[in-house]
């Protein structure tokens, strides 16, 4: 009983790592962590090609994600490109909030619903 006591006592008194010593993880995006990603789905309500945005309806109103050169776009399990985007279009993916609340699409794969 002593050596359970003493050994609960050294783990809690013991410092845990701090987070700033986690290491990213391999093929992790430098300007996006885990923590400031945000999960999208819907269907696709309005697609620009020459802006390179398109818009899904949320909760709150219409949200517009922007397409940039990093973003990956799936069809299925293939690889995608813009053609594969239009209204009506289901869609899910990651993207990151900018400062201005905008939102930087980084996946993008195209679904049956």
């Amino acid at each position: 009983m002593k050596l359970f006591l003493i050994v609960l006592l050294t783990l809690c008194i013991l410092p845990s790592a701090p987070a700033a010593d986690k290491k990213p993880r391999p093929g992790a995006s430098p300007t996006a962590t885990p923590d400031d990603r945000v999960a999208f789905h819907g269907v696709i309500v309005a697609f620009s090609k020459s802006a390179q945005t398109f818009t899904l309806r949320g909760k709150k109103g219409l949200l517009v994600y922007v397409i940039t050169d990093a973003t990956k776009i799936a069809k299925g399990t293939a690889e995608g490109s813009l053609e594969d985007l239009a209204p009506g279009v289901y869609v899910r993916g990651a993207s990151r909030r900018t400062g201005d609340g905008a939102f930087i699409a980084l996946t993008v794969k195209t679904e049956p619903k």
